[in-house]
C-alpha cells in the first residue's frame, strides 16, 4: 500500500506556487528566507536560555563555606612535600589547611597546638603518595580559649 501522487496533484501544487508568485505576493525564494531567519532566531533564543540555565547551575555547585573545630598543628612534613604544612585534627579526621590570605596564615601559625574553629571551603585533590588529599582553604580562624581548671 503506497502513496502515489497523481499528475493532477502535482499540477495543483505548481499552480499554487504560480498563484503566489503571480498574485503580487512574496516569491517562494523570499518566503524560504523568511522562514529560515525565523528558525535561526528561535534556535539562538533557545541556545541563550540553555546557556543561562547552565551558568546558574554551575553557580549552585560552588562549594559552600563550612566550619570545622579541632587542634591546629603547624610544621607538618610529608614524603615528597605533599602537604600544606598545617593540619586540623578533628574528631572526624585530619584535614590539611591552606590559608586564603597571608593574614589567615599568620593566625594559623599563632594557633599551633591550640583548639580552633576554621571557616572555609573543602576540596578533594588527588595526591601522589596519598590517594586523596582533603584540603580546607581557610578564610577565618577563631582560636578557642584554653580551659583551665581553677580551684
Amino acid at each position: 500500500m503506497g502513496i502515489s501522487l497523481s499528475m493532477d496533484a502535482a499540477a495543483d501544487t505548481g499552480s499554487f506556487l504560480e498563484q503566489v508568485r503571480g498574485a503580487g505576493g512574496m516569491k517562494t525564494a523570499g518566503l524560504g528566507r523568511v522562514v529560515m531567519r525565523q528558525q535561526i532566531s528561535w534556535a539562538v533564543a533557545v541556545l541563550c536560555v540553555v546557556m543561562g540555565t547552565i551558568v546558574v547551575a554551575q553557580k549552585d555547585k560552588e562549594p559552600a563555606q563550612q566550619e570545622w573545630t579541632g587542634t591546629v598543628h603547624t610544621g607538618i612534613v610529608a614524603v615528597g612535600g605533599e602537604t600544606t604544612g598545617i593540619v586540623l585534627e578533628t574528631a572526624k579526621g585530619k584535614f590539611e589547611l591552606k590559608a586564603a590570605t597571608d593574614a589567615v596564615l599568620a593566625e594559623l601559625k599563632k594557633a599551633d597546638g591550640q583548639r580552633a574553629t576554621v571557616r572555609g571551603t573543602l576540596a578533594r585533590q588527588p595526591g601522589v603518595e596519598k590517594t586523596e588529599r582533603v584540603i580546607i582553604t581557610v578564610t577565618k580562624v577563631t582560636v578557642k580559649p584554653r580551659v583551665t581548671s581553677g580551684s
